[in-house]
């Protein structure tokens, strides 16, 4: 068996997923398989992939575009390695670094699953931000960590076994309902250590898309994500509330949102009064509610100009 699977999900990424994939295999650390999951790919994505020819590379592929979180589940339920490596198709590998992840997960105690890794980015800032130092953190502190930070994301190392219990979400929302699931059952330890690349150079990576095409993402995903953000208010709110009280605020503003991008101008307006009643000074919450009322299409719009002008903010 491999010691580590690394799952990468592709859509339509036909030149980013070569560079991904041969960052995996130009490793000084030999014992892995990876395991592409083209998620409905309808370039050359799938003909890239099989080109590459390396024995440790596996192919699974969906029929159609079911998005980021199942295509991981799927690879992940095609791996073998004890630990699962998470890279995004546009990402790469930096030289020797699965021989550092292999050295901190040989050295990791039974009673820790997750290792948590740095990112470097093409602007040169590290994710997440602040810089974290070594540390261990329990459901307590992982919120607690997880709400101060600017950039949030981590390379993840996870033990296999785990996903037997917490899995990504089967449908179009984002993964902070399984990081938020995960931290209340297994501890991560953080390791200030740089092992991967993220790069903007992918034409459908979210920041690159249009106000028109984020717009549409908004509205296709809103019902996936409303239902995930009801989930994470029930099951983590009162954590979210105690220990980071700015990120739960952040998550009931975001309930507001999905709710009325999905048309459910009732719910939302539950969920408004009950908000503006603790925050009444909150303008985002007015402003929400007030263009979410007028139309969720314009909501949309709204949301993706704002995204967009803060993406080119930080170009």
């Amino acid at each position: 068996m491999p010691y580590f699977t690394i799952v990468i999900p592709v859509f339509n990424r036909e030149i980013e997923i070569v560079r991904a994939v041969e960052s995996c295999l130009s490793q000084s650390f030999r014992d892995f398989e990876v395991m592409v999951v083209d998620d409905g790919s309808s370039d050359q994505s799938i003909r890239a992939v099989k080109n590459i020819s390396d024995s440790r590379v596996k192919i699974v592929c969906h029929e159609e575009n079911r998005g980021v979180c199942p295509a991981r589940n799927t690879g992940i339920d095609h791996s073998q390695g004890e630990w699962i490596l998470l890279l995004d198709s546009d990402d790469e590998l930096v030289a020797d670094s699965l021989m550092k992840i292999y050295q901190a997960a040989r050295d990791c105690p039974d009673g820790i699953d997750r290792l948590g890794f740095l990112y470097r980015r093409d602007d040169d800032r590290m994710s997440p931000e602040p810089i974290f130092l070594e540390t261990v953190l329990n459901y307590e502190g992982y919120i607690a960590w997880r709400g101060g930070l600017i950039l949030s994301d981590f390379f993840h190392c996870t033990r296999r076994r785990t996903f037997r219990k917490i899995r990504f979400a089967q449908g179009r929302a984002y993964e902070e309902t399984y990081l938020l699931d995960f931290a209340k059952v297994y501890q991560t330890k953080l390791v200030p250590e740089v092992v991967a690349l993220v790069h903007f150079d992918s034409a459908n990576r979210a920041s690159n898309l249009s106000t028109q095409q984020r717009m549409a993402a908004f509205l296709r995903d809103a019902v996936d994500q409303e239902k995930e953000t009801a989930y994470i208010l029930q099951q983590h709110g009162e954590a979210l509330k105690r220990h980071s009280p700015d990120w739960y605020q952040i998550y009931r503003k975001a309930f507001i949102l999905y709710c009325l991008l999905s048309g459910n101008r009732g719910r939302g307006t539950k969920l408004t009064i009950q908000y503006l009643a603790e925050y009444p000074f909150s303008a985002q919450g007015w402003v929400i509610w007030l263009i979410g009322l007028i139309s969720p299409r314009l909501l949309a719009r709204v949301k993706a100009w704002k995204v967009r002008t803060c993406d080119v903010g930080k170009a």
